[in-house]
């Protein structure tokens, strides 16, 4: 039987082809270390690999916010503990500068100490991060979140209230900065004390302590009281008044009916709130006790503030009881605002737990989602011999097929003839 040449070409050829495709998917397996790389070679396989990617690249990113949100939270962190630190500082040149035997070169020096402290604050409050990014101003990251004032009094905050949240899980997302208006402007609802404060008016020595409460967060904590003296004949008395009563009445009661003095001794207000006065309150005298206002709740007003009562001279026995008093108002407001960074210094730390612990999770499910994609399409390890043994008998199979084809190509029937 005739074979014409190009059938024989075709033959050859198509042999030849079909060997080297399979040389080439043996290869694509041993460099990918992968039995499945298209459709075609499992499709049950392929499909269910797809979805263990998808799953791959979602956890990935998950991990991508995480990182992100540990570097945020982490300084943070860091920046509310150089500010914790500050504040403790203050309170402690407070301490000291409530001596009433300091002279106005004294109180001056420490003024001078708390100006160092207010310029270290307001630094700390327009933090920025690697890039550049102002991390107390909500979403507004790009200008300083404070602003001091043109009066010399106090710093305005011109960022937002945003914060800004992460995905890093499939459910949960994470809050990774805190605007600094709720640092370094806010007193932390029921945990911030009242603010003492004595009359303007007074003639007196007296001079008012810190308030102590023993039901943080109770209704009547909300409402504002005076202290008001009566001096007869030489005794002196006190009447309780709550100037604001609230919805709610306190659950301990003011007494209703004038006290007797005595210096140093505990006045009872609302729901087990405490006062101590000192000194010698003149008739007429009267002292306050109310919930911080948003101005008082201003670190660097407070601070502005404390600095000027300390610049002043004070010649006089009256001034010195004025200075007292004022301390005393400022010291908690301080005291707000140092619990306040607290708080939200607790609140960071909790949510950084929570990253550390999407962290661990994470690499676990990698580790999982790995696992399945090596089952479903990975090569292992007798897997791999076998492919490179297929692909050696591909290779012996490839070179006879090209040696025989040759071979037939040289083959013609004149070469048979002899003449």
């Amino acid at each position: 039987m005739r074979i014409a040449t190009s059938t024989i070409d075709a033959i050859g050829v198509n042999g030849m082809n079909t060997q080297q495709n399979q040389l080439v998917t043996l290869l694509t397996e041993i460099s990918s270390n992968r039995t499945v790389n298209v459709p075609g070679d499992n499709g049950v396989a392929a499909a269910q690999s797809v979805g263990v990617q998808t799953a791959v690249q979602m956890s990935t990113q998950y991990a991508s916010n995480l990182s992100s949100a540990t570097t945020s939270l982490g300084l943070e962190d860091t920046t509310l503990g150089s500010i914790s630190s500050t504040m403790r500082n203050i309170q402690t040149v407070i301490t000291n500068a409530s001596n009433g035997s300091l002279t106005d070169q004294d109180r001056a020096s420490y003024a001078a100490e708390l100006q160092s402290d207010r310029s270290q604050l307001l630094a700390l409050a327009n933090t920025t991060d690697a890039t550049g990014n102002y991390i107390f101003g909500g979403f507004q990251t790009t200008n300083p979140p404070f602003v001091n004032n043109a009066n010399g009094i106090g710093a305005t905050y011109v960022g937002d209230q945003g914060q800004i949240n992460s995905q890093v899980s499939a459910q949960l997302q994470l809050a990774t900065n805190d605007p600094g208006s709720n640092i370094f402007m806010t007193a932390t609802p029921g945990a911030s004390l009242p603010i003492p404060s004595a009359a303007n008016n007074n003639t007196g020595s007296g001079t008012i302590g810190v308030v102590s409460t023993t039901q943080a967060g109770a209704p009547g904590n909300a409402d504002s009281y005076t202290v008001s003296f009566q001096v007869t004949n030489g005794n002196t008395t006190y009447t309780v008044q709550d100037t604001t009563p609230s919805g709610t009445p306190p659950t301990l009661q003011p007494p209703t009916s004038p006290q007797t003095y005595t210096a140093g001794s505990a006045i009872a207000l609302g729901s087990g709130q405490t006062i101590t006065i000192n000194g010698a309150p003149a008739d007429g005298d009267s002292f306050n006790v109310a919930p911080p206002t948003a101005a008082q709740s201003n670190i660097f007003t407070t601070l502005d503030n404390l600095i000027a009562t300390l610049q002043t001279p004070q010649q006089s026995a009256s001034g010195q009881t004025n200075i007292t008093n004022q301390l005393a108002t400022y010291s908690t407001q301080v005291a707000n605002t140092a619990t306040t960074v607290l708080t939200v210094n607790a609140s960071v730390g909790a949510r950084e737990t929570q990253v550390n612990t999407l962290t661990t999770q994470g690499t676990s499910t990698n580790l999982s989602y790995s696992t399945q994609l090596s089952n479903l399409v990975g090569l292992t390890t007798d897997q791999l011999a076998g492919v490179y043994s297929q692909m050696s008998t591909l290779q012996t199979q490839l070179s006879a097929t090209q040696k025989a084809y040759t071979a037939v190509q040289g083959l013609s029937l004149f070469s048979t003839i002899t003449v």
